[in-house]
């Protein structure tokens, strides 16, 4: 298995590394002390089908990946905490409120939340593929946030949160790009993701290979109505971290029925080939059946932040980004923040309320 140490070092820029100090290894007991054995579990689940060690709210530097937990090196945007207050203290601190009134799901599968209001606002349907909708900082339904200037670089240092349902689980994610699937097709089809901006490092396209690496898909069934009840796969065709044309990612069985907002298959990603860190480009995807008549699947490109769990209902709590997992993750330039619920722990809709914090510096 790759040193997930130094995978994290070198495949997530969007994590800029300084001081570096290695952990031991987190004990799974001590993590499920702290949350909880059904959250920990969702956790690491939730982590299988991602290509990056991804950090875990509250918990004092520990990532999950690919079902096991794992430390941090430390890093951050910032020469000391002093250097953080006065940056926040000097007008680079913005907060943006986040409320979103979550669906029916299915317990142990995940649920897109970008469709759902009621802060920010319901997003808008994607655009139909071929060429989908490119998403950034100034798109409707996410976090809208500004971005750095003078050289800066901004940080996620605070998250407050509380759900109506205790035991859930929220991924933090970038959402670079979107494709609404036509229905009723087995045909094979195309996504062109060309014109995107790659200058901030959210994509790779034809800027440095690796630039895409922690990127990750999925299909969800984005504000529709129930999809058909009827047997389905998805078969993805994809270009790698390296620039690999033509990868096919293992076909992926949809849900039969699939209600509102639910992601289309089981676990929060489509798994991509081993050996495989991420996805510059998604080539084309294609259901088999042309029987798929309701809904609104929607294929989506997007980047892990930060793992967010919900432990008690209707208890706001404070997750510190500074001196936990977090540990000051850069979110990039344009970036579209957006939630989405992972492996649920109740078919209940559930509804989020909560500030996000960020400083630049």
């Amino acid at each position: 298995m790759t040193d997930a140490r130094n995978l994290r070092l070198i495949s997530q820029p969007q994590r800029r590394v300084g001081r570096q100090h290695l952990f031991k290894r987190p004990s799974e007991a001590v993590v499920e002390g702290l949350l909880g054995a059904a959250l920990a579990e969702g956790i690491l689940r939730a982590s299988l089908g991602l290509t990056v060690p991804v950090p875990i709210a509250g918990l004092p530097q520990v990532t999950a990946y690919r079902g096991e937990f794992l430390p941090v090196p430390l890093g951050g945007g910032f020469s000391s905490l002093s250097d953080l207050i006065a940056e926040a203290t000097g007008g680079k601190r913005q907060s943006r409120q986040f409320a979103k009134v979550g669906t029916t799901g299915a317990v142990a599968f995940s649920n897109s939340l970008w469709r759902v209001g009621t802060m920010p606002a319901s997003a808008a349907a994607a655009a139909a593929l071929p060429g989908g909708t490119h998403n950034n900082n100034a798109t409707a339904g996410g976090l809208q946030q500004a971005n750095p200037s003078g050289g800066d670089t901004l940080h996620l240092t605070t998250v407050t949160s509380s759900a109506t349902v205790q035991g859930q689980l929220l991924l933090l994610y970038d959402r670079l790009w979107n494709g609404l699937i036509a229905l009723s097709s087995a045909a094979t089809q195309t996504c062109t993701l060309t014109g995107y901006p790659n200058s901030t490092g959210r994509y790779s396209g034809t800027g440095a290979a690796g630039s895409s690496i922690g990127n990750f898909a999925f299909v969800a069934n984005e504000a529709g109505a129930t999809l058909s009840a009827v047997a389905h796969t998805w078969t993805m065709v994809y270009t790698d971290h390296e620039g690999n044309t033509g990868q096919t990612a293992a076909a992926r069985a949809g849900i039969s029925g699939a209600v509102t907002n639910r992601v289309d298959h089981a676990m929060n990603a489509i798994p991509l080939l081993s050996g495989d860190l991420g996805i510059a480009d998604i080539e084309s995807i294609a259901c088999n059946v042309a029987t798929v008549a309701a809904g609104a699947p929607t294929i989506v490109l997007a980047s892990p932040l930060a793992f967010i769990p919900q432990l008690g209902a209707n208890q706001p709590f404070i997750l510190d980004g500074i001196n936990s997992a977090f540990n000051l993750v850069e979110i990039l330039t344009d970036a579209c923040l957006a939630f989405m619920e992972l492996q649920k722990s109740a078919t209940t809709a559930t509804t989020y309320t909560g500030e996000v914090t960020l400083v630049a510096g």
